[in-house]
């Protein structure tokens, strides 16, 4: 490899993107590279075959050296050493203002990229227009890339053929005719096959105005031909029809809009210069994409307008429809009718079915697409019982039935990258609109002169017309009848024969002599006059409009209004005020569930409904298959978007949604809680447990250990956690139980002992102060040595004491109900009184003492075995009764934890 190709090689393979860096360490590099201008290659030297005798290899070496040192000495003189930082800054920067000005990033001016305008003002050279025939896409991509476009045929047909996709273009500057590509990015027949012609709203909007000198024109690549800079656009196709493109260090990325709303928009800047970008958003209301859909609130748009910039919501627009075909007749269906812009359909309906298939999407049964000429129409099949707004809500967040536009409006400023406001984006295509219209007028008003001056050289001529006739038959030549009519000096001795003077100028006295008989006619003759009275108007009209700036916005706006007239289409895209983010508690169904905490710290979640309500005294139904030594510990009804508030020995809180919490069958096990919390949580131990539907600053929180301490703090405290969670009680002893209960003021708070002994008092800021998370508390019960606290609850403040009952199940499976008004209201840190009797022979104790808030309660054994039951059938004794059996257990069995739901 000769010297150029090796340093060819090295500036393509060793410049990445990040240019500044590279740059800066090849200039510290301070090592000069050797360019050479001739194209030859030096002649390597010659490898000698092994066989070939010693003095014929040495003779030929010597030979081959002689003339590479020859060749070296030539080619010294055309040597230019130059630095290898500063030749890659500088061809790298070329590079980069090749890319930017010439490829990816479209103007503001008309908003097209150089590949496209070239292709328009090559058809419309071509004579492609919208009324004309249509013609074959290779004849166009043929004539652009020999006159303006040197590059590969693809890039240039890839370009035509997304001008005349409708579900790309907002409104579509080619018609095609054939096969031109699908939404589910199907490529695009082969361009022998496809035809295309000009769509009548560029010929209109974008080519109007282009013969009448409007725009500054280029040479082309080969200077053999020239083309517009720009387009004369009427209407601002940068935002109407959208743009995206890659550079070197930037990329741009607009959405379409509506035609009408631009209009609308620019007329309000025109009316009121100094307008706002909010009053603006009330005529430009946001984008409109070709493929419909919907925008998900309104901050992304406005920040996109405010600062060019911002993230757009799309979501898809379906509706659900019950199938009638037959077996499926009551199954529901959500139907796909419109997708977000820039989605591949086919991808998605495969990536939704491949989710299926892994159980990452469940409660889906079918999806096939039905889409065909008249619309989208995507079918996604809801099993049987299941929710399809909750299928719904999943695919938004898993599939691409919800993604973002990611909008940069940066354009082309005056030959330089410039991210623009919608305001800013708005008075720069304004101040372009005032340049064409003035220099039409100006193009106008020439053109109007130039043949008003020849109509006047016809009036003057006519009014003496047999004496003009006269002069020019008696003219020897045409060069001296010319002569005489502009009147030169070496004519005024003929003149004086013919007696006749005329002064007219060399074009008045060519258009003379080139005049037909027809035209000296009196119906010619009152033509001309008309026609020079009606010029004569229409200069003094544009030198009007010339003079006064207010006229030509008039004629802008006009021009506005007929093109939002004619190509205005309904909007297609709908603007919701709901925001788009996609929250954990929509995708998930909130049903009824019980959680189960053992001892060995596993947690399972399980649908209420898996347990039917059974009679008292019944042993139940296995709820959790649990290990040796292994017991249930804690028993939770909750709904699947309850938050659960989960304390631990060491007095640290931590927080963790319920359905984060696997769903599982009655006989598994569960999961390991240190999948779900912080290792230090689980390690400590789990001491307390509450589940909350929402939060209330009039709300609080109780917390109450086991030996009896408690303390009352905000709920807003515990509202927001992290993974090491929050400290929220300091307890004396790493053993201790921690119990959370949720109350109001003037609520009373009941507690229960081991023994069976209850204490009920107000929470007042007399009776329990609130208090920050660090502090210990103050004693809330007066214990016995021999015995501690078992259970804690809540009455509410709104509730009747005289209807209001207490469950107390012990140990040995007795339980009973007691009236409220039989445990007296007494102060905080006083011994309870009897509230049940005990068993003396079985040694049985207190395990729940609970508020009967349902009409259902849920009881648990040590073993794992759930029985679901009526309230009812437990009946009301008094204080020193001991109870009757309300759940049937085996040998070496019992009582463990109970939970009375809480349904809305």
């Amino acid at each position: 490899m000769h010297r150029e190709q090796h340093l060819g090689w090295m500036s393509c393979r060793c410049i990445p993107l990040s240019c500044t860096k590279t740059i800066s360490f090849l200039s510290s590099c301070r090592s000069s590279v050797r360019h050479y201008t001739s194209k030859k290659p030096i002649q390597p030297r010659w490898r000698i075959s092994k066989h070939l005798q010693k003095g014929a290899k040495q003779q030929r070496i010597v030979e081959a050296s002689a003339t590479t040192s020859t060749k070296y000495k030539q080619d010294d003189e055309r040597v230019i050493p130059t630095e290898l930082g500063e030749e890659v800054s500088k061809s790298y920067l070329e590079y980069a203002l090749s890319v930017i000005l010439g490829r990816a990033i479209p103007d503001a001016r008309d908003g097209l990229k150089p590949v496209h305008r070239r292709i328009l003002y090559g058809m419309y050279r071509l004579g492609l227009v919208s009324e004309g025939p249509f013609r074959k896409c290779a004849r166009v991509v043929g004539e652009v890339l020999g006159k303006y476009h040197p590059h590969g045929d693809s890039a240039v047909y890839d370009a035509l053929v997304r001008m005349a996709q409708n579900f790309v273009m907002r409104i579509c500057l080619v018609d095609g005719h054939g096969n031109f590509g699908s939404v589910d990015h199907d490529p695009p027949a082969a361009m022998r096959y496809t035809e295309c012609r000009l769509s009548s709203f560029a010929q209109m909007a974008l080519l109007g105005d282009l013969d009448k000198n409007t725009v500054s024109s280029i040479p082309n690549f080969d200077n053999s031909d020239w083309e517009p800079q720009v387009l004369p656009a009427k209407v601002p196709n940068l935002l109407l029809n959208g743009s995206s493109g890659i550079a070197v260090g930037m990329a741009t990325s607009i959405p379409p809009h509506h035609l009408g709303e631009l209009c609308n928009g620019l007329l309000a800047l025109i009316d009121n210069p100094h307008i706002s970008i909010e009053q603006l958003t009330e005529y430009i209301q946001g984008p409109d994409f070709p493929t419909g859909g919907i925008i998900m609130g309104t901050h992304g748009i406005e920040t996109f307008y405010k600062t060019g910039h911002g993230s757009i919501v799309m979501r898809a627009k379906t509706h659900v429809e019950t199938q009638k075909d037959g077996i499926r007749s009551h199954r529901q269906a959500i139907i796909v009718d419109e997708l977000p812009y820039g989605v591949n359909k086919a991808a998605m309906v495969s990536h939704i079915a491949e989710m299926v298939q892994s159980k990452r999407l469940e409660n889906i049964s079918d999806i096939r697409d039905e889409s065909d000429r008249d619309g989208t129409r995507v079918v996604i099949e809801v099993k049987k019982g299941a929710d399809p707004e909750l299928v719904l809500y999943q695919l938004y967040k898993l599939s691409a039935l919800q993604t973002s536009f990611a909008g940069n409006m940066l354009a082309l400023v005056d030959n330089r990258p410039r991210r623009m406001t919608l305001k800013e984006y708005l008075q720069t295509f304004l101040q372009f609109r005032v340049q064409i219209v003035r220099k039409r007028c100006e193009y106008e008003l020439t053109k109007a002169k130039e043949r008003k001056h020849l109509l006047d050289g016809f009036l003057l001529v006519l009014s003496c017309l047999d004496q003009v006739i006269a002069l020019i038959r008696s003219a020897p030549d045409s060069t001296i009848a010319k002569s005489v009519l502009m009147g030169r000096k070496d004519t005024l001795e003929y003149n004086k024969k013919h007696k006749l003077s005329f002064e007219l100028s060399e074009k008045q006295a060519e258009a003379i002599l080139s005049m037909q008989l027809r035209r000296l006619t009196q119906l010619e003759w009152q033509r001309v006059e008309m026609e020079a009275k009606q010029l004569t108007c229409e200069i003094e009209d544009l030198q009007d409009i010339l003079q006064k700036e207010q006229r030509v916005y008039d004629i802008i706006a006009d021009e506005l209004k007929t093109c939002a007239s004619r190509f205005s289409h309904p909007r297609k895209t709908i603007i919701s005020t709901e925001q788009g983010d996609i929250l954990e508690t929509k995708t998930v169904p909130n049903e009824k569930s019980l959680i189960v905490l053992t001892s060995k710290n596993f947690i399972k979640r399980m649908s209420f409904a898996d347990f039917e309500s059974q009679r008292r005294g019944t042993k139940g139904k296995a709820g959790i298959t649990l290990r040796e030594d292994e017991t249930v510990k804690f028993l939770n009804a909750c709904y699947g978007h309850d938050t659960l508030l989960i304390s631990c020995k060491q007095g640290r809180m931590y927080s963790i949604p319920a359905y984060r919490i696997p769903l599982e069958s009655r006989i598994s096990r569960g999961s390991a809680l240190a999948m779900l919390l912080d290792e230090d949580c689980v390690e400590n131990g789990i001491s307390g447990l509450l589940s909350i539907s929402s939060f209330s600053k009039d709300d609080f929180v109780i917390l109450i250990s086991k030996q009896g301490a408690i303390k009352r703090c905000s709920f807003s405290v515990f509202e927001h956690f992290n993974r090491k969670g929050k400290m929220a009680i300091r307890l004396n002893s790493s053993t201790d139980s921690l119990w959370l209960k949720r109350c109001k003021l003037n609520d009373w708070i009941v507690l229960s002992t081991r023994q069976g002994r209850v204490l009920k008092f107000q929470v007042n800021e007399k009776n329990l102060m609130e208090t920050g998370r660090t502090s210990r508390g103050v004693r809330a019960i007066r214990l016995r040595p021999d015995d501690c606290l078992i259970d804690v609850d809540v009455i509410s403040s709104e509730s009747s004491q005289e209807q209001c009952h207490f469950l107390a199940v012990t140990k040995t499976g007795k339980g009973k109900r007691i009236k409220a008004s039989e445990i007296p209201v007494r102060k905080r840190y006083q011994m309870g009184v009897v509230a049940i009797k005990f068993d003396v022979r079985r040694r049985d104790e207190l395990v729940c003492f609970r508020v009967c808030r349902n009409e259902e309660v849920v009881l648990c054994t040590n073993t794992g075995r759930i029985v679901r039951q009526s309230i009812k059938d437990i009946p009301i004794q008094s204080r020193f009764a001991k109870g009757v059996f309300i759940q049937r257990l085996d040998r070496k069995e019992e009582m463990a934890a109970l939970t009375i739901p809480e349904w809305d």
